[in-house]
This record gives C-alpha cells, sequence and structure tokens, in this order.
C-alpha cells in the first residue's frame, strides 16, 4: 500500500505521513488480531477508516500545491544602446531569472507584430511557478543592482500578470 501511495503522490513529507500511519495501524492489528471475531472486525474498520484518512489528507495537500496558479512577468524595454545592452545586462538578468525559477516564454529578438500602437523594442514574457516566487525575485537586491545596469542602456515597463488557476 506505501508503494502504491508513494508512486501516485510522490514527495518526502507525503512519505513520511503515509509511512507513519501505516506502520502504526499494522501494529494495532497484528496486536488485536488474535482475539475475537468482533474485536478482529472493529479492528478492521478503524484500520480502514485512518487509511482514508491518510490518504485523504495526502490528496489535499497535492491539490492544495496545484491550485495557486502561475505568474507572468511582461517587460517591455526601449533599448538606446543595443550592443551595451546585450553585452553587459541581459545575461545578467537571464542568469538572475533563470537561477530562481523563471522560464523564458517569449523575447530574446523574438519579431514583435504591432497591433495598436507603436510597440516596444524589446519584450520579454518570463513565467514563475506563482505570484509570491516572482515578486520575490522582481523586489530582490540582485534585481535591482541588474536593474541599475540596465538603465544605463534602456527605459523599462514591466508588470506580473497572475495567471488563471488550472481547472
Amino acid at each position: 500500500m506505501r508503494r502504491r501511495l508513494m508512486s501516485a503522490f510522490g514527495g518526502k513529507a507525503h512519505i513520511a505521513l503515509v509511512g507513519a500511519t501505516s506502520r502504526l495501524l499494522l501494529l494495532a492489528h497484528f496486536q488485536y488480531q488474535a482475539r475475537g471475531t468482533e474485536m478482529k472486525t472493529a479492528v478492521n474498520v478503524i484500520f480502514l477508516m485512518l487509511a482514508g484518512i491518510a490518504i485523504g489528507s495526502v490528496g489535499v495537500q497535492v491539490l492544495e500545491a496545484q491550485i495557486r496558479p502561475s505568474a507572468y512577468v511582461i517587460a517591455e524595454a526601449d533599448v538606446t544602446d543595443r550592443d551595451a545592452y546585450n553585452r553587459e545586462y541581459l545575461p545578467l538578468l537571464r542568469k538572475l531569472l533563470m537561477d530562481r525559477g523563471g522560464k523564458y516564454l517569449a523575447g530574446g529578438g523574438a519579431k514583435i507584430v504591432p497591433v495598436d500602437g507603436e510597440p516596444p523594442r524589446a519584450v520579454a514574457i518570463i513565467a514563475f511557478e506563482n505570484l509570491d516566487k516572482a515578486q520575490a525575485v522582481l523586489t530582490s537586491a540582485a534585481f535591482s543592482d541588474a536593474r541599475a545596469i540596465g538603465r544605463k542602456y534602456a527605459n523599462f515597463r514591466a508588470f506580473v500578470v497572475e495567471g488563471l488557476p488550472s481547472r
């Protein structure tokens, strides 16, 4: 049973919870196995109830982890010195964002097609696991330091959009 739960839900915290519950229930079951049929039935019912609670709590934790929607950073830059921007700022920024869980979805010289108005010279869309993680990166000292370098070569506009919950 423990191996089936591990493969279904994964995660060390879940394994510890299910493992401790399984050992406790099996111990109780074997202690009362030698007693009468009524006791065996009662222990089996208790065993099944506690197993159901353990499985349910693991399921709730897994579902709660999936509820938090992703967050997307949308950044626009009007670059004034393209060579210095590409050489001094972009590698620093990309490493910072990638090391902290960001995933580039668009940008890096991709073609920008105007729909309404004049498009910016550069756009990037970066995904993060959730809004808290995106905000933590964007308010960090490392990001502020990198942005100070970038301001020498571009004017920026950036914002974070929270995605819709998965369904």
